[in-house]
């Protein structure tokens, strides 16, 4: 059974048959997973903003990590990330004005 530690909801550091994944990094080559977050609100127009950015494990669907956007730029980072394992990346606006989206397949480099 796996058990996660954090909030309710588990997206904290998960912890799966005993060990942190977070210790991960020091077993398997480990890569970055990165991109923005925007609004569409012309044609051509898109807008940075800062939202919730959740980093999901495709094999097994352990939520592995969460971070926000920069408010700025829209940017997010997800560090230190096991390679061998393909992720799916998602992001909610923050006052459900739009649905989320998600990328799946997502490898790290």
């Amino acid at each position: 059974m796996t058990t996660y530690s954090g909030d309710v909801l588990g997206w904290q550091t998960p912890t799966a048959l005993g060990r942190d994944f977070e210790s991960t990094s020091q077993i398997y080559a480990v890569g970055s997973i990165a991109g923005t977050t925007k609004v569409q609100t012309a044609p051509l127009t898109q807008v940075p903003i800062r939202c919730m950015v959740y980093l999901v494990r495709e094999q097994d669907h352990i939520p592995v990590r969460k971070v926000a956007s920069d408010p700025i730029t829209g940017a997010y980072s997800f560090a230190d990330v096991p390679k061998h394992w393909t992720y799916t990346v998602l992001a909610g606006h923050p006052t459900l004005s739009y649905r989320a989206v998600l990328a799946d397949g997502v490898f790290p480099t």
